[in-house]
């Protein structure tokens, strides 16, 4: 693996805040700050509209970043749709299955509940913190049309057995979405192997680029209509009709977000160099020192389990939340997040009305964690 400080280098708020609060957007590189500011001075231009050098450099470079992404994740370019964030990419899919029967669960984030609001739905338990794909396949109706369900929950960070899940489904017939926001970039993804017909995947987190870049697979492009239409997505256009361009430019309408996207790009650089197999390892070596450590404490309430990736989550008795967040903030420079972490459903099944929530990226450091266990100590005895 790349030597930790060398990576540290690449985030200079690193030298003053210990940055816990990954799981909502992780620190965009310098690599890729970089990247935008080479795109605004040497080559920018708008996607796919005009025959100059400019605009020609600039769709190549973006479709450059497409290919990238593809092989990072083992998927075709086709197959790559670029937009806002995961919560615009599970909107695509509900637009896509507009009807049916849906089986999700409790553990979702918002996002991946409220655009099926409208539907029928069968809302699954975990048993502990896992979901049991038998649990699943019971749920299984003739008029079920998708299943929709987290890589790793937000809040509790455990792995799903997405690509069980994944066969049942596909021996029904029935198509899957994956929600990767909190996976993607820091566990393998090969969409070869996980058989799902979609994923969603915020490019701000695990990815390291900026807020404002999402990414959603779809494994058959070509069955689906977008949902926007405009500038960028049609061949011809006639008084009573108009015909599309393939995908997956037929979904982009309009001006995408290119800086984004370029800077997505250098930011898979970085993990490439280190690879996800040994980001995945010392994120595991990261949240079983904290869940250890954390355990220690008097007047602790660990809300996660051991089993979690990247994620612990805890309470302090008699302590609420967001004030437990604010004095690590204010007297540790120590950065989590507080409260129900858009997760409601999830909040109600394990009872709980908040929770500080420390989550971590491949710059963090075991003596980050440590430093973290002394705040929470001194919290807790009244410091």
């Amino acid at each position: 693996m790349v030597n930790l400080k060398d990576i540290r280098r690449e985030f200079p708020l690193l030298e003053r805040f210990i940055y816990l609060d990954n799981a909502a957007t992780t620190l965009t590189p310098l690599r890729a700050i970089r990247a935008i500011e080479d795109l605004f001075i040497n080559f920018s231009s708008n996607y796919g509209r005009s025959a100059h050098k400019l605009s020609r450099e600039t769709t190549e470079r973006y479709e450059e970043v497409r290919d990238r992404v593809a092989s990072f994740f083992n998927a075709s370019p086709e197959q790559i749709i670029f937009v806002r964030n995961t919560t615009e990419a599970v909107n695509l899919v509900a637009h896509f299955i507009p009807h049916g029967h849906i089986i999700t669960t409790v553990l979702e984030h918002n996002s991946n509940l409220l655009p099926f609001y409208s539907r029928e739905r069968t809302l699954i338990r975990p048993r502990g913190f896992e979901l049991n794909p038998e649990d699943i396949e019971k749920e299984i109706r003739e008029d079920t049309s998708l299943i929709s369900i987290t890589h790793a929950s937000n809040v509790f960070g455990n792995l799903q057995p997405i690509e069980k899940i994944c066969e049942i489904a596909s021996s029904y017939g029935i198509p899957v979405l994956v929600d990767a926001a909190q996976t993607a970039g820091h566990v393998e993804i090969n969409l070869k192997k996980i058989k799902c017909d979609f994923m969603a995947i915020s490019a701000h987190k695990g990815l390291l680029a900026p807020q404002g870049v999402g990414i959603l697979f779809v494994r058959n492009p070509e069955e689906y209509p977008p949902l926007f239409l405009g500038g960028g997505v049609v061949e011809e256009v006639k008084e009573d009709s108009f015909t599309l361009v393939d995908p997956p430019q037929r979904f982009e309408a309009g001006t995408p977000n290119i800086p984004g996207v370029i800077a997505l790009g250098a930011s898979l650089s970085l993990l490439e160099e280190i690879g996800v197999r040994n980001i995945e390892r010392h994120l595991r070596e990261l949240t079983k020192r904290c869940f250890n450590r954390l355990s220690e404490i008097e007047n602790m309430s660990i809300c996660s389990s051991e089993r979690s990736h990247s994620i612990v989550s805890f309470n302090i008795e008699g302590l609420h939340s967001h004030d437990v967040s604010i004095l690590l903030d204010e007297f540790h420079s120590i950065c989590t997040r507080s409260g129900k972490h858009c997760a409601h459903l999830a909040m109600k099944h394990f009872k709980l009305e908040g929770c500080v929530r420390a989550s971590f990226a491949l710059y963090n450091t075991l003596d980050e964690i440590e430093k973290l266990a002394e705040a929470i100590e001194s919290i807790s005895k009244g410091g």
